[in-house]
């Protein structure tokens, strides 16, 4: 079975999850972070061998995506709002690390960055999930997790429940997001390949 990691998409659960399933202890902690392979009991990329193909020798490959617009409001909370790796983030969407962009900076930054200068955590899912290189089993949304965890777990005889891990984005702070027009034509533009191949609507969906 093999895991594509896609940041800000419930990764950290989902690897906390897999590893504790790999130990067979539901009460595993890894000494220093989830995302730390070296403390992790799963291979990674980089320990497994061979060339890269479309199905990994027939192993079951799955991932999780979210709605392009509600990932660049996570990434923006837990990584520009406050200033995570002294600041790194801000720095690799294009500001100072002592500034806060508002979220309109942050949105219109880093969709004009080109792909290769993208962090992770907000390059488009497409990419990040190599769809142009390999075959997936199972793709699960975030915004149905749970069901979507079940089916998955229903397939590959992976635990039922998840383990949660991460860290959540503070409520107060949502005043701060709003798509301006401008935001969401530059965001349909960087992310076209992610509306298209995953099927979200490109707009975005107005708070409850």
């Amino acid at each position: 079975m093999v895991y594509v990691n896609n940041p800000k998409v419930a990764c950290s659960t989902i690897k906390l999850t897999l590893q504790r399933a790999e130990l067979q202890d539901p009460a595993f902690v890894p000494r220093t972070s989830v995302h730390d392979r070296s403390a992790s009991p799963l291979l990674t990329g980089n320990r497994i061998r061979g060339r890269e193909r479309d199905h990994l020798d027939g192993k079951f490959v799955f991932s999780f995506v979210r709605n392009p617009f509600d990932r660049l409001k996570s990434v923006y909370l837990n990584k520009i709002v406050t200033p995570q790796k002294q600041g790194s983030f801000r720095r690799q969407a294009g500001f100072p690390e002592e500034y806060c962009p508002t979220f309109e900076e942050f949105t219109l930054a880093v969709c004009d960055q080109p792909a290769d200068r993208q962090n992770a955590h907000w390059r488009p899912q497409t990419l990040n999930l190599s769809f142009d290189r390999l075959s997936f089993d199972f793709i699960g949304r975030l915004e149905s997790f749970d069901a979507d965890w079940q089916q998955l777990a229903e397939e590959t005889g992976l635990p039922p429940e998840t383990h949660f891990a991460g860290k959540r984005s503070d409520v107060s702070d949502k005043h701060l997001l709003t798509f301006t027009e401008k935001a969401v034509e530059a965001i349909n533009r960087a992310y076209a390949r992610d509306f298209e191949r995953l099927g979200y609507e490109t707009r975005p969906i107005p708070p409850p």
